[in-house]
């Protein structure tokens, strides 16, 4: 769902989706970027993007969006 919204030109690699019984899923995004603070502003509106695609996804919401920025390994 969440790759079918991201649009061209936002950079979306990759998504992994990680859940545990004990907690709220960790949805990961990898995303090519110029800066960090871009990656997290890019990872939160595709999210937000996806939600009102998929209303199903409502009841799991944004509580943060943290990008490790990686440098120099892809091309």
């Amino acid at each position: 769902m969440v790759e079918r919204t991201a649009e061209s030109g936002e950079g979306l690699e990759h998504v992994s989706v990680h859940r545990r019984s004990d907690t709220d899923p960790t949805i990961g995004l990898f995303l090519r970027s110029r800066s960090l603070r871009d990656a997290e502003h890019t990872a939160a509106r595709i999210w937000h993007r996806t939600v009102e695609t998929y209303p199903e996804l409502l009841e799991y919401q944004l509580f943060r969006c943290e990008a490790p920025l990686i440098d120099d390994i892809l091309p």
